[in-house]
């Protein structure tokens, strides 16, 4: 019940830019016809009962799900800690870092506060509804009390002593209820504004209305827009009756109306009363009354289709895109692997996530009547990139760094108006060609196109592993308390065709793993998603790999101390806070390694008599490194109670001044 409610929710505020444009509209304009008001309201009606919409690119709507339940922080999913999505930079540098901090929760807690604050939100929602519901089934049931003993006089109209202001009832078969005192004149006047309610369905759209307002009543707006859809209801039927009357016939009328209106005694929920609502205004606009001039009918129409357009319609969906800079890249272009395809001739690529200054390009993978253009161009925090491109034929999202890659890292950019697949392995001989032909003709310079090919340095890796003549090497990527570092090793034959050979595999237990096999001068690199076994025995038995996260504190821990490169003498920490250290270890979420400056070695005893050596990024972002490529992260809060514990200070400022 909590994601529908959440659903609603969004689809509540959604709707609301459209009831805020209706009332400008309505104060604006209001010598248009009171049934245009009406088929505003329509909009609106159909705005909160579509769970769907067509997209626009003249949508003005900031978004189709302002609240979301997830939030982003380091290119990391935080799952119950709440966002909002608005498109407005004060949102998100200020509003929904709030968020992230008010809501959020350590892995151990019984229920994350927001999922407790829907929870009874979402029971407080389903009690008003029922309350609603009770209130209407009420009203009605009492109105059918009151009539019971009425006298039909022609057709559907009845006649009741019991009743003082007359009123449709009914739904499949409404009739009129009119008091028995009335006189023929005023009966003629009266009948004449009910059965044009009928001939317009009225009764209907009320209804509709009001079950609408049932679902929505925690939304202001939408109960305002309920009592305007009343109001202007009444006052499109009175225009549509008095259109051909004189002045005395318009006077009359609004005397019956004011008469019955005095007498009315009940609030009617459902049914369609003679002088239910806004009786002062509508004496005013039936006196007023003028024939709507044939141009402010067309800009009334106009202004309705410019509505419908910008508040019917969805913004264009916006996707995240991954592109993955692999360790040690300083050669140029990486690609997505989804690919692209655009609806529109131009395309904004946006930044997002870790990304900074950078170039970006579109690949095209078929062959279309025309390319992407084959220059890069840049994006930034407030520039985002305008890429033209041919609709219909799919692309890559290149992006090229301004500043080489250290570490394996993922960047994001944001892209709309397009549509979106997985990589397609299958492609024809000509979409491969076109590629290569693409390829090259996007090199930044020849520069950088001779460093992507050359082979490495042999005497550099003589020094390194004594071995100049080896023609295949395999680099594997570890983190130190320093920096990451390379080590390099040459491979045998038998050892590359193994390599080549064996089945790409996935490393479990949440381990990091990255290296890179050399060849000819051609890198090709292995994460923890795909790697081969040989290459990780490998790194095992030459490089002293280390495999390990969270998972692997299978014992309580027995000791800890904390190196770090500013300080004189390690620092052991106390018994007594051991189980902390251990909840907040365990606590932490796999993010990828980051370039967060390792410069704290936290080594661990456990009782079973294991030692593991973890890698504590130094500067303020939560970084842990499990083993040797482990990359995980904990909260800001956690961060900060894991230095108070060994007494050092809440920053990274605090810490080296201390």
């Amino acid at each position: 019940m909590e994601d529908l409610f959440i659903k609603l929710l969004n689809m509540s505020i959604t709707a609301g830019w459209l009831i805020l444009a209706v009332l400008c509209v309505r104060f604006f304009f209001r010598r248009m016809p009171k049934w245009v008001c009406c088929l505003l309201w329509g909009m609106v009606a159909l705005r909160l009962v579509m769970p769907f919409s067509i997209e626009s690119a003249f949508s003005l709507l900031p978004g189709v799900a302002p609240v979301r339940e997830t939030t982003v922080e380091q290119d990391h999913f935080l799952m119950h800690v709440p966002s909002i999505d608005s498109k407005l930079p004060f949102v998100e540098q200020t509003i929904n870092p709030m968020l992230r901090e008010t809501f959020s929760y350590e892995e151990t807690d019984s229920a994350a506060p927001w999922q407790v604050i829907t929870g009874i939100a979402a029971y407080v929602w389903a009690a008003g509804i029922v309350l609603l519901l009770l209130f209407a089934v009420g009203s009605m049931v009492r109105l059918h009390l009151l009539v019971q003993e009425a006298v039909q006089d022609q057709d559907n109209v009845y006649l009741c002593d019991a009743v003082k202001s007359p009123f449709l009832l009914g739904v499949v078969r409404p009739k009129i209820y009119l008091p028995s005192a009335l006189t023929e004149k005023e009966m003629e006047y009266i009948l004449a504004h009910e059965r044009a309610h009928l001939r317009r369905r009225d009764y209907l759209w009320k209804l509709l209305g009001y079950i609408l307002l049932c679902i929505y009543w925690f939304n202001p707006l939408c109960v305002l827009a309920y009592l305007l859809l009343c109001k202007d209801i009444e006052l499109a039927c009175d225009e549509k009756v008095i259109r051909e009357m004189s002045l005395s016939d318009k006077k009359e009328y609004s005397r019956v109306l004011l008469s019955c209106a005095a007498q009315r005694r009940y609030v009617f929920v459902c049914p369609v009363a003679f002088g239910e609502v806004g009786v002062k205004d509508r004496v005013k606009a039936v006196l007023n009354y003028r024939k709507t001039a044939g141009w402010v009918m067309g800009i009334a129409l106009v202004v309705c289709a410019v509505v419908m357009v910008c508040f019917l319609t969805n913004p264009s969906k916006e996707y995240r895109i991954k592109i993955t800079i692999p360790a040690g890249n300083s050669y140029g272009f990486c690609y997505s692997d989804e690919e692209i395809s655009p609806k529109r001739s131009t395309l904004t690529i946006a930044k997002g996530g870790s990304l900074g200054d950078a170039e970006v390009i579109l690949l095209p993978v078929e062959f279309g009547e025309e390319t992407a253009s084959d220059d890069p161009i840049p994006v930034t925090a407030v520039a985002p990139a305008k890429i033209k491109a041919e609709k219909g034929v799919w692309y890559k999202i290149g992006v090229n760094l301004q500043n080489p890659a250290t570490r394996d890292m993922d960047v994001y950019v944001t892209v709309s108006g397009v549509e979106v697949r997985i990589t397609s392995g299958n492609r024809d001989e000509n979409s491969i060609v076109l590629e290569k032909e693409a390829l090259q003709s996007i090199e930044v310079s020849q520069e950088t196109a001779d460093h992507q090919n050359a082979e490495p340095n042999k005497e550099q890796m003589n020094e390194e592993q004594g071995n100049p003549e080896a023609a295949a090497y395999l680099k594997v990527y570890m983190i130190t308390e320093n920096d990451s570092v390379t080590i390099p090793l040459s491979l045998s034959q038998e050892q590359v065709s193994a390599i080549l050979s064996e089945e790409r595999k996935q490393l479990g237990n949440g381990y990091g793993f990255i290296a890179s096999l050399w060849i000819d001068g051609e890198e090709e690199y292995f994460t923890e998603n795909s790697v081969p076994q040989t290459v990780v025995d490998l790194a095992v038995e030459k490089c002293g790999y280390l495999f390990a996260s969270p998972a692997s504190l299978q014992s309580p821990i027995k000791e800890a101390r904390l190196d770090c490169n500013w300080l004189k003498e390690p620092i052991c920490l106390g018994k007594e806070k051991l189980p902390q250290l251990e909840k907040i270890l365990k606590g932490a979420e796999q993010i990828g390694v980051g370039d967060c400056g390792y410069g704290a070695v936290l080594t661990l005893t456990l009782e079973n008599g294991e030692r593991m050596t973890l890698y504590k990024g130094t500067d303020d972002c939560g970084s842990i490194v499990f083993g040797s490529w482990g990359g995980y992260s904990i909260s800001s809060q956690a961060d900060q109670a894991f230095w108070e514990m060994f007494g050092l200070g809440k920053t990274a400022k605090d810490r080296r001044e201390n």
